[in-house]
């Protein structure tokens, strides 16, 4: 089935290998993020746009629209984990998490959800564990993130009646993106927080985006997923 896909955050990492998995599917996917990714295909187009400034996001959307005309899916995949303990822990710094992290989801939301309505569609999330357990030195990132958990419940109740499903999944620590710059202390301790107690696998992040996100799924919306499981 030709879906048309819009990845936020689609430079390198994990928001990379979403697209790339989307074009094998046989999607037509529109990234954004700041800077093109290393890598092209026919099926592949990319708007360089700074999601947390409104001008941006919007000369990107006008881009989109005039080419896709209606998306069935959005990943909210852009993000950034800025860590910091609450004593030391800078204002401008918690307004660059809750900026990237919250605030350009909502934004995102509020006018891809636009090229939804009348079709449907599938909205995913990409949250943390760091949002639901507790970890020092991460108020200002978790408090982002569960900023956005409570986004994907909100907006999964406004869009109901336009038939589009809004969901979140919830990652523990990976080998790739922001998991990549974790110091190996903290990886640990995120795993410990759950039931798998191991690292994911990028085949198992995109099995359950693919869950959340198919057309059969006409019935889950307003959950976050935490893989891995809670402890």
């Amino acid at each position: 089935m030709d879906r048309h896909v819009v990845v936020t955050g689609c430079s390198r990492g994990l928001g990379l290998a979403i697209c790339q998995h989307h074009v094998g599917l046989g999607h037509r996917v529109w990234g954004i993020s700041r800077y093109k990714p290393a890598w092209e295909h026919p099926r592949f187009i990319h708007h360089a746009a700074d999601l947390t400034q409104e001008a941006s996001l919007q000369q990107a959307f006008v881009g989109i629209k005039a080419q896709a005309k209606a998306i069935q899916v959005l990943i909210n995949n852009a993000g950034a984990a800025r860590m910091n303990y609450l004593l030391v822990l800078g204002k401008g710094e918690v307004e660059d998490s809750f900026a990237l992290n919250a605030v350009a989801p909502i934004a995102c939301l509020r006018v891809f959800a636009r090229l939804m309505v009348g079709g449907g569609g599938h909205v995913v999330n990409i949250s943390s564990i760091a949002a639901a357990a507790n970890f020092a030195g991460t108020v200002g990132y978790a408090a982002a993130k569960a900023a956005l958990d409570k986004v994907t419940k909100l907006a999964a109740m406004e869009l109901a009646s336009y038939m589009v499903m809004v969901n979140g999944v919830s990652l523990p620590p990976m080998e790739m993106g922001l998991g990549e710059h974790m110091r190996e202390e903290d990886r640990q301790k995120g795993l410990e927080k759950t039931v798998l107690g191991r690292s994911i696998g990028l085949d198992e992040v995109l099995h359950c985006i693919d869950f959340l996100c198919a057309p059969a799924n006409t019935y889950l919306s307003g959950e976050t997923l935490h893989l891995g499981g809670l402890v």
